[in-house]
């Protein structure tokens, strides 16, 4: 495998790893977080926490490990799926938490910082069902013929720079993520 392809090979696990924070379905939650004077901080950490473990950190871990030589695109396309799968779970878990009043903010912006997340998923996962095809292709190629492996890393460096652009997988949304449970006293689930 060329250079260039292991290069483009890391930039989108390095996408795929900026995008796996938390998530949450595609829906629109339009009401603000229950909230409850008589709500504790314990009880709210509590049932987060029993969100938490609910999710199978082996689903998330896989997809996060991805070996991209070694997996064909259908086996890519289960894993990931699975990995949206479990987002999706853990948003409706924590969509019917009690919130305390003075997490409520905090609360409503990690919400909408995991539906961002979840749609980068989303929207990702195209262009990486298209790498993989590529992949799939640069295997079949005798690795002399480099204007054909060539041909299919600009492809795959087209889509990475898509994707860059867009916004996909910035690390803003994750540290901002991270920075609002770090107020509310919470563990990030899928680290």
């Amino acid at each position: 495998m060329s250079k260039k392809i292991a290069i483009t090979l890391l930039t989108l696990m390095l996408i795929i790893g900026l995008t796996t924070a938390c998530s949450n379905d595609d829906k629109k939650d339009s009401e603000s977080s229950k909230k409850s004077d008589s709500v504790s901080t314990t009880d709210f950490e509590k049932e987060y926490n029993k969100a938490c473990d609910k999710i199978d950190a082996d689903v998330i871990k896989d997809i996060q490990d991805i070996d991209f030589t070694n997996v064909t695109p259908d086996e890519f396309e289960d894993a990931y799926q699975a990995a949206i799968d479990e987002y999706k779970d853990f948003h409706d878990e924590i969509d019917e938490i009690d919130v305390p009043s003075k997490y409520e903010d905090d609360w409503n912006d990690f919400k909408d910082l995991t539906e961002k997340l979840a749609n980068q998923l989303t929207e990702l996962k195209p262009d990486l069902l298209d790498i993989q095809d590529l992949l799939a292709e640069s295997r079949t190629l005798d690795s002399t013929d480099t204007d054909s492996l060539q041909a299919i890393n600009d492809e795959m460096q087209k889509i990475v720079d898509k994707t860059e652009k867009s916004g996909i997988g910035t690390k803003d949304l994750e540290s901002d993520q991270k920075d609002l449970l770090d107020k509310m006293n919470l563990e990030n689930c899928f680290k």
